[in-house]
């Protein structure tokens, strides 16, 4: 039962936040702050606390510690993860705390969230033994969760780099990142200019064919690969990559140096040179990919194993991999991070070598 990230809220503050997935990209504060206006308004309807909320492949789960000092859990995980499993998480992380801190302590010190750093290793402790392997990671990792296609129908512009480089300079790695692993791209901004972007980023996902949308108001809506939706609701997907046309930023996702030096590179190729080298860049990812999953699928990892599966890969190629396959593979997450660490500490020890 893979748990991505937990947030400790006192009234509308963050004073705690974790995140178990790091390449991911949640803010705390804008976590507290929909939470918190979610709870208002299933309360002003007669709805009473919202307990359990889905959204895309995220379940948030809410629990009120103290309703007197409005001290909140919430506890983020895969869609997947049973209810019963997080009530269990929950208990046993209110237990801990509230052996650790007194509930005066929370109202007290809302404004000093380093007061509460005991906390980590308190909780990472927990969540570890909570994220163990499950019986049905026994069988192997099989196919991409969505078919390499060699020619997708691709709308070439050549104004397509220049404009979204205009507008999102470096943040554009984010959108090339999510995209190849298989994160949806929610577009905001002027609804005008949102159809252009959403065209122009099909450059950036040369593999494959995207479903897109320039624009939708239904918040349940999970058939589009990329879409634009009105600013209010862009932060309703908190399992996207979000493009704010306004604030010319995106956010969701973290950067990754093999996607910036991507962005990078194909500013100054022609607009006929950018989908072919692009479409290299990720062949090569995806050749690694299925020697990733090899590897995961054997039944013992050998030294050898670990030095042929290295070259030609850095720590900024493995956490490509480790991402894609946490997003499309959530119920391997145990196994992905067992190797994915060997592999991490294979590497710093050939450069320690080197």
């Amino acid at each position: 039962m893979p748990i991505i990230g937990m947030i400790l809220i006192v009234q509308t503050k963050s004073i705690f936040y974790k995140s178990f997935r790091e390449e991911f990209e949640l803010s705390s504060e804008l976590l507290a702050g929909f939470l918190t206006a979610l709870d208002s308004f299933a309360e002003s309807i007669g709805g009473g606390q919202l307990k359990v909320l889905n959204l895309g492949r995220l379940k948030f789960y809410n629990h009120m510690i103290n309703k007197e000092a409005n001290l909140r859990l919430v506890v983020i995980a895969d869609k997947d993860a049973s209810d019963y499993g997080l009530k269990e998480v929950m208990k046993r992380i209110e237990d801990s705390l509230l052996q650790q801190y007194l509930v005066q302590e929370f109202e007290e010190y809302s404004a000093q969230p380093s007061h509460f750093d005991n906390l980590e290793p308190l909780v990472s402790h927990i969540v570890d033994e909570v994220n163990r392997p499950s019986p049905d990671e026994i069988s192997p990792i099989e196919s991409l969760p969505y078919p390499i296609q060699e020619h997708p129908e691709i709308n070439l512009r050549k104004e397509s780099i220049p404009l979204l480089s205009k507008l999102l300079k470096k943040d554009l790695a984010k959108v090339v990142y999510g995209l190849f692993i298989g994160m949806r791209v929610v577009v905001t901004g002027d609804p005008d200019l949102i159809s252009l972007i959403i065209d122009s980023m099909e450059i950036l996902s040369p593999h494959r064919s995207l479903r897109k949308a320039y624009w939708t108001d239904n918040i349940e809506e999970s058939g589009y690969d990329i879409f634009g939706v009105a600013p209010q609701l862009s932060n309703l997907y908190l399992d996207s990559v979000r493009v704010n046309l306004i604030k010319k930023s995106v956010v969701g996702l973290k950067s990754n140096k093999y996607f910036n030096e991507i962005v990078k590179k194909i500013e100054k190729l022609k607009a006929e040179k950018v989908i072919p080298y692009i479409r290299q860049k990720f062949d090569f990812l995806f050749e690694k990919l299925q020697d990733f999953v090899d590897l995961i699928n054997l039944d013992e990892i050998s030294n050898p194993d670990l030095s042929e599966f290295i070259q030609n890969i850095d720590r900024a190629i493995l956490k490509v991999l480790e991402s894609f396959l946490y997003w499309n593979n959530p119920k391997f997450y145990h196994r992905i991070k067992k190797v994915a660490n060997r592999i991490r500490n294979h590497l710093l020890a050939e450069d320690v070598l080197l």
